[in-house]
Formats: structure tokens, sequence, C-alpha cells
């Protein structure tokens, strides 16, 4: 799984023909005129966005106006009978959605297709997985700078969390990371993007 992931890395603009047009991990550096604080980095991002532009999705702010058909498929949902907490596995119309959407790359049913309420429950589920399964503490390692549940999950279970920054450029150091997993019993590796572009 971890040479799928450092694969993954090198050959992402290659397989995507993608090239942003922005690294993030540069422009975190040279926008950053504040230290990085000890709180939460969903704030911290957000006030660089609104001193320095961008568009912000951590906190469900945009910075420009949704389009028109999605404001009127809203309108016309309204009214239907959808105000109520879907069920604990998610909403059975979604669930089946992605079954067939996916259908073409692997075999799913609804017995293994779960919707979580958001980023946060999926990692908790994700650690708590991993714990159970490994049956004693580990390491988890993130990336700088981590989202702020990847640093905080393991503090409260009592156990390590190494960050690891960038090289000088930009990218995974992928020895480095090799030498934590072998070295400090890495477990598990949270993998992430900023909230802003």
């Amino acid at each position: 799984m971890l040479k799928y992931v450092f694969s993954w890395q090198k050959n992402f603009r290659k397989v995507t023909n993608f090239e942003p047009t922005i690294n993030i991990f540069t422009a975190a550096t040279n926008i950053a005129v504040m230290t990085l604080p000890k709180g939460s980095l969903i704030s911290y991002f957000s006030t660089l966005v609104k001193q320095h532009g961008g568009i912000n999705l951590a906190q469900g702010i945009p910075g420009f106006e949704p389009p028109a058909a999605l404001i009127d498929k809203l309108a016309a949902v309204a009214h239907e009978n959808i105000h109520q907490y879907p069920p604990g596995t998610g909403n059975f119309s979604l669930v089946k959605l992605l079954i067939k959407h996916y259908s073409d790359q692997v075999q799913l049913s609804d017995k293994n297709v779960l919707v979580l309420q958001g980023a946060t429950e999926a990692l908790c589920l994700m650690f708590m997985y991993v714990l159970r399964k490994n049956g004693s503490p580990f390491t988890t390692l993130s990336f700088s700078p981590p989202y702020e549940s990847y640093r905080q999950l393991p503090k409260q279970f009592g156990m390590p969390f190494i960050e690891v920054a960038p090289d000088a450029n930009n990218c995974i150091p992928l020895n480095e990371v090799e030498s934590h997993i072998d070295k400090n019993n890495v477990k598990l590796i949270f993998l992430a993007v900023f909230g802003f572009m």
C-alpha cells in the first residue's frame, strides 16, 4: 500500500495531465506572514485567505455564487420529505447511486458502503480500525501542516504523532517516511490537501 501511495505521488501529473497552477507547500511558505498556530489550521488558512485572497472551501465559504441550476434543484427538493437525519449507514438513495457509479471498478453492495457525516468521523473510524487490527499502540504520521484532527486524534488515545515536513523540492521525503515506518512503529499515514486554493 505504501509503495502505491508513493508511486501515486510521483505519477500524479503524468496520469492526470494536471499541472497545478500553484504549489501548495510553496504558497503556504511564501504567504505565511504569521507563525503556524497552536490551534485550528482551518482558522489559520481562513485568515490567510481573507488577507491574501483565495477560495476557502474549508469552512464552506467558496467566495463565489453557486450555480443557478444548483439553487433551482435545491428549491425543487426543499418541499420533499427529506428533512430528517439519514440512517447511520447513510441515505439509502445515495448508497445505491454510489454502488451504481463504482460498479465498473469494484463489486459493492449496501453491506460494504458506509456514508459518514464528515471527515472527522471517517478519520476516527479508520483510527479505531487500525488500533483494533494492530492490537497495541502505534504511531500516526502526516505531513506539514496537518489537519488538526490528524494531530489530535492520536493524542486523545495517548499515542504518538509524527509530522513530516516537505523536502527542499516541496515533495514527500520518502526516505524519512520509510525510516519513521521502520523505527517508530508507524501504522497509519494521513494524506490530505489543504482546504484552500
